[in-house]
C-alpha cells in the first residue's frame, strides 16, 4: 500500500518542478537505458515501463524535474551544470498518461532508487609519473625535490624554470674541496649567493 500525500516543498529543500523543456524524450530514454546497466532497481523499472507500454494498460510516460531550474539550463542528469553551480536534486518519474504533479496535488509516490553524484570540476591539480629503465649496474644518481612558490600555481613553465635553475646551480657547485681552499672544510661543494660567514680569525669571502 502506498499512502497519499500532498505534493509540496519540504523544510529541507525546494519543490522539485517537472518540465518538458529540461530533457527530450530521446535523452530520457537513453539515460534510463544507460543507468539500467548499473542500477538493478532502475533496470526493473525500465522493464516494467516497456511491458506496460506494450500492453497499453495503463499507458505510462516518464517526466523529469529538478529543485533548481535556471533559465537556459537543461536537466543535470544529462547536461553538466556550469562551473560553480550549486547542487541539484534531479528526479525521473514514471507517471500515468503523461500527468506531472504540481504543488498542492494529492499524489502517491513510490521511490524506486536514489543516489548521489559529484559535479566534476573543469580543472584539477594532477600529477604524472613515468618509469625510466635505467642501467641495471648502477642506481639512479639523483632526485630533484621542488615546491611551488606560495603565490604561484604549478605550470609547465614553472617546472622547466626549476629544472634549468637546478642545472645552472649544478655547474656552479662542480668544485672540489681543494678549489675552495680553507673554505672547503666548511662548505665542501656548496656555492650560495651572499656573504659566507668565516671561521673565527678568517676574513669574509664573497661567494
Amino acid at each position: 500500500m502506498v499512502p497519499e500525500v500532498t505534493y509540496s516543498a519540504s523544510s529541507a529543500g525546494a519543490l522539485v518542478r517537472f518540465s518538458a523543456g529540461l530533457a527530450s524524450s530521446d535523452e530520457i530514454d537513453d539515460w534510463l537505458d544507460a543507468v539500467a546497466h548499473v542500477r538493478p532497481d532502475v533496470a526493473r523499472l525500465s522493464g516494467a515501463l516497456m511491458l506496460s507500454n506494450l500492453a497499453g494498460v495503463p499507458a505510462s510516460a516518464v517526466a523529469v524535474g529538478q529543485d533548481v531550474v535556471v533559465p537556459g539550463e537543461r536537466w543535470a542528469a544529462t547536461h553538466l551544470p556550469p562551473p560553480g553551480a550549486a547542487g541539484r536534486v534531479s528526479v525521473c518519474a514514471a507517471t500515468v498518461d503523461g500527468w506531472i504533479p504540481r504543488e498542492g496535488d494529492e499524489v502517491c509516490v513510490l521511490i524506486i532508487d536514489a543516489w548521489s553524484e559529484q559535479i566534476p570540476r573543469t580543472d584539477a591539480v594532477t600529477g604524472v609519473a613515468f618509469h625510466y629503465d635505467a642501467p641495471s649496474n648502477r642506481p639512479p644518481q639523483s632526485w630533484l625535490l621542488a615546491t611551488a612558490p606560495a603565490d604561484q600555481p604549478w605550470s609547465m613553465g614553472l617546472i622547466a624554470d626549476m629544472v634549468l635553475d637546478t642545472v645552472d646551480w649544478a655547474r656552479k657547485r662542480m668544485v672540489a674541496p681543494e678549489d675552495l681552499g680553507d673554505w672547503g672544510h666548511g662548505i665542501p661543494t656548496s656555492v650560495v649567493p651572499g656573504v659566507v660567514t668565516p671561521w673565527p680569525g678568517e676574513e669574509e669571502s664573497e661567494s
